[in-house]
């Protein structure tokens, strides 16, 4: 019975530790604010055709393309992200359309750093007054 009731001590002053882990904790991912500027430029446009054009399974598939205003975060300091948001249906690897996704590009000077589907800031702003417009460019991969 001592046995028992040493151990039970143990397991008690390791669930109060700071240092010893029982249970998985929820991390909460806390964004910095995206400030809206404008429509996307072409420049931007381009690097996102270009950023499907190579990476995507099927992009000559994609219809009913839609682009977000392009968003600045930390605009200038050393963390500084330009952000586009992109509406779009595509096939998948098994030839199936998807239905519509929202894509969030993280772009660099000239090229798309990061590309990302049901990123949360994308979606949480879409419905929140994030305007979107027609992108024909990336549809027009379809007629290449």
């Amino acid at each position: 019975m001592s046995r028992l009731t040493v151990l039970a001590g143990l397991l008690a002053l390791c669930a109060c530790s700071p240092n010893v882990a029982l249970f998985d904790t929820e991390r909460v991912y806390v964004e910095v604010p995206i400030y809206i500027k404008g429509p996307a430029t072409d420049a931007q446009k381009n690097a996102i055709v270009d950023h499907v054009r190579n990476e995507f399974k099927d992009p000559y598939s994609i219809r009913d393309a839609e682009v977000s205003h392009y968003g600045m975060q930390a605009e200038g300091s050393t963390r500084e992200r330009t952000v586009v948001c992109v509406q779009l249906n595509a096939k998948n690897g098994f030839g199936s359309y998807t239905g519509r996704r929202i894509w969030q590009f993280d772009l660099g000077p000239s090229s798309v750093r990061e590309a990302s589907t049901e990123h949360p800031q994308c979606t949480e702003m879409n419905g929140k007054g994030l305007r979107y417009e027609p992108f024909p460019e990336l549809e027009a991969l379809a007629l290449l």
